[in-house]
């Protein structure tokens, strides 16, 4: 397994309405990310945003649903990237599960094994801290599924986004 931290400095944002579609649930597989793991990432993530002055998140079912699909993608792929098998982005994902959005933001990791070190790695990356740093951002949905067989071992998913109204 690699022990040092990979990210891509890819950043995908789309600042367009969408289109609500019929919703998808996620695939069945190993998470590795529980509730408790889910509440310190947006702990982190809010901490994060108050040292910046920017307002908290709070966790979105469709985002979830939509980091899953990705997380597990890629682990079943074995590869870490933004774009679906079929070439689909973030926004693609966001809109199949109903989310009208004005702005979307994704973060994917591999490799890392804990919630803490995914959020170091995040951090550390200035595209992906600019993610996280968003201004207008109010909703996450965060995921982590795991293969031991792969290199990476963890694959990691945080979806970031504003709906096209506000809630």
């Amino acid at each position: 397994m690699f022990t040092s931290v990979l990210l891509r400095q890819c950043t995908f944002i789309c600042l367009l309405a969408a289109m609500p579609v019929v919703a998808e649930s996620a695939p069945a597989g190993k998470t590795c990310l529980d509730t408790e793991g889910t509440d310190e990432i947006v702990r982190q993530v809010n901490e994060l945003r108050a040292s910046n002055g920017l307002g908290k998140v709070s966790v979105s079912p469709a985002l979830t649903t939509a980091a899953e699909v990705h997380s597990r993608s890629m682990r079943e792929r074995s590869e870490m990237t933004h774009a679906g098998p079929d070439g689909t982005r973030v926004s693609d994902r966001v809109k199949k599960q109903g989310y009208r959005y004005r702005v979307v933001a994704e973060n994917v990791a591999a490799g890392q094994e804990s919630v803490d070190a995914v959020m170091t790695a995040w951090k550390n990356s200035p595209s992906h801290l600019k993610n996280i740093l968003r201004p207008r951002i109010v909703e996450i949905g965060v995921a982590c599924f795991s293969e031991n067989v792969t290199d990476y071992g963890t694959w990691w998913t945080m979806v970031l986004a504003a709906p096209l109204e506000e809630r």
